[in-house]
């Protein structure tokens, strides 16, 4: 299998053949959700890249507490243990998608967001993003859970291509939320 990626003027990439493909990986899940009250209790040995649409809510993460907004993009890394939560008359939506550390490993591999070994933080990556790159990123959800529904949740380069996409535009054009402020 050829590892590369398609090249574009958006995209943060300079060149294609970054890493091997043993790191790519063998499944990417996403999922849309709704929530009216409180969401499943998580707690997963994966990458989480959360996505808040509409509505707004409250995350419990490692037992701090996140206001959502649309807009928001969280990257939970390993052993982060969450639980959403709509606020009361609201329904919660977002998107999920859960990697497995392949695809994080062949994320950080990638300039210039090279790191040598995985950091997994007490905290999230947090992103807001303004309007226009909030649009743009509802695109590229909306391409990747079509994407999955066809390949039965398991993830293809297609996918693997959309979700890296999102993960550069939040680094690129989302301000990062101090979360400590919380």
């Amino acid at each position: 299998m050829e590892c590369s990626l398609e090249t574009r003027e958006d995209s943060g990439f300079r060149g294609k053949q970054y890493f091997s493909p043993e790191l790519l990986p063998e499944r990417l899940k996403a999922r849309a959700f709704r929530l009216n009250g409180e969401g499943a209790f998580e707690n997963r040995e994966d990458v989480t890249v959360l996505s808040i649409r509409r509505g707004k809510g409250r995350m419990v993460l490692n037992n701090r507490v996140y206001p959502l907004e649309p807009g928001m993009v969280f990257i939970l890394y390993p052993f982060h243990v969450w639980k959403a939560q709509a606020d009361t008359g609201c329904v919660l939506e977002g998107e999920e998608c859960v990697m497995n550390m392949g695809a994080m490993l062949f994320l950080f591999a990638i300039p210039p967001y090279h790191r040598p070994v995985p950091v997994f933080e007490e905290n999230p990556s947090v992103y807001r993003l303004d309007q226009e790159y909030k649009r743009r990123v509802e695109g590229l959800w909306d391409r990747l859970l079509k994407e999955n529904e066809s390949t039965d949740c398991y993830g293809g380069r297609m996918q693997f291509s959309l979700i890296m996409r999102i993960m550069v535009l939040c680094r690129k054009h989302g301000k990062v939320i101090d979360c400590s402020a919380f």
